[in-house]
């Protein structure tokens, strides 16, 4: 899987409905030690960004996440431009994921969001 495919297989485990598929998603492109933050949450583990993302989901039924744009990557290390919209295609939010990769550029091991 190479860098966009593997941000938008992130991207779809915020999207699917049920649960175990996120699971699944997520494990395929996260490291086990892997940890999410932004504004409002840290997750210490994947199970934890799982517990965060059901709660975001619920708060905002048939909500997507999107990449936008392109993947800038460098030493481990990527962003890319994300947008949030409702069902009907109107724009809730966008902002940046900074993500850091394991050594062989497969996992992603971190990831810190900025809401714009």
């Amino acid at each position: 899987m190479n860098l966009p495919e593997l941000i938008d297989q992130y991207c779809a485990a915020w999207n699917h409905p049920e649960a175990a598929m996120r699971a699944r998603l997520l494990d395929e492109v996260l490291a086990p030690q892997a940890t999410y933050t932004d504004p409002n949450v840290y997750a210490a583990s994947p199970a934890a960004l799982l517990m965060h993302i059901e709660g975001v989901r619920a708060k905002r039924p048939g909500a997507q996440v999107l990449r936008h744009g392109p993947v800038d990557a460098h030493h481990h290390v990527a962003h890319f431009v994300w947008r949030v919209t409702q069902a009907d295609g109107t724009l809730l939010r966008e902002g940046i994921d900074v993500i850091t990769l394991d050594a062989a550029g497969a996992k992603i091991t971190g990831i810190i969001g900025f809401v714009r």
